[in-house]
């Protein structure tokens, strides 16, 4: 076993009977894999998170893989594939895909977004999109007050999207308010 390398060169299968370039490009390609980040992904705020629908376990694992319990972190989708070799082109210039595939949904992923609202200690929020609501460019994104006068702030977004979830954070030391609102791009499409 390779373990005397990385993790993800040791999840590398059958690594002994490949050529090393191989096996680096391999680990580079692992680690831009885009499984799946955390299991706690509808608590979490990050600022952008990158999260694929349908992943798989390998079907060819190493020991390591069921050492480290990774199969509760997929990190692809098993995929068949033929090599046709009589147009004497390189296997890497090109690739079919299945189209019918492809709209059930192989390789279908979504970025999750989020949106910070930094509210002063003399800002109080009065109301903001709802959960569920499609958000686009120039539409309200939320209202607040400071001392008497009521201001409303447009989504300054690029493209729009569902917000999936808000979460208000409330800050007594510096009496501040940060609210968190998670929309995914291109969720389901």
């Amino acid at each position: 076993m390779n373990s005397f390398l990385s993790l993800t060169a040791s999840l590398t299968p059958f690594s002994d009977y490949n050529q090393s370039p191989r096996n680096v490009y391999q680990c580079q390609m692992a680690k831009q894999s885009m499984g799946i980040s955390a299991h706690s992904l509808k608590y979490r705020s990050d600022n952008k998170t990158y999260e694929h629908f349908y992943n798989q376990i390998p079907i060819v694992q190493t020991k390591n893989y069921s050492k480290f319990s990774l199969h509760e972190y997929p990190l692809g989708v098993n995929t068949i594939i033929a090599v046709l070799s009589y147009t004497a082109y390189d296997m890497e210039d090109a690739m079919i895909i299945n189209k019918s595939s492809m709209e059930r949904g192989l390789f279908k992923g979504f970025v999750y977004k989020t949106e910070v609202i930094k509210l002063e200690k003399n800002q109080n929020l009065l109301k903001i999109a709802e959960e569920g609501s499609y958000l686009t460019p120039n539409q309200f994104f939320y209202s607040y007050q400071e001392f008497n006068e009521k201001k409303v702030k447009l989504f300054t977004g690029m493209e729009g999207g569902f917000i999936d979830k808000i979460i208000i954070c409330d800050s007594y030391s510096s009496g501040k308010k940060i609210v968190f609102v998670c929309k995914p791009r291109n969720k389901g499409g």
